[in-house]
């Protein structure tokens, strides 16, 4: 029984992160990119290719490649 349960540990302790967080690189009407948490629902809201990243700072890192507007911005 001890053996079930430590199993069951682990598996969830390796679950879990890949739950926690997820942050999508978006561009709405106003033609500048963003990162959210959510995933928007919304038809005017483009998500760049559907990727999902652990990060904030993964996101903020592709927002560089995907949008041109940012370096615009910067």
């Amino acid at each position: 029984m001890l053996r079930y349960i430590f199993a069951f540990g682990i598996v969830l302790g390796v679950a879990t992160p890949a739950l926690a967080a997820s942050f999508y690189v978006v561009r709405g009407l106003d033609n500048k990119c963003r990162v959210v948490e959510v995933k928007p629902v919304d038809e005017t809201i483009f998500v760049f290719s559907g990727k999902v990243f652990v990060t904030r700072e993964e996101a903020e890192v592709q927002i560089k490649v995907l949008c041109d507007d940012y370096i615009l911005r910067t």
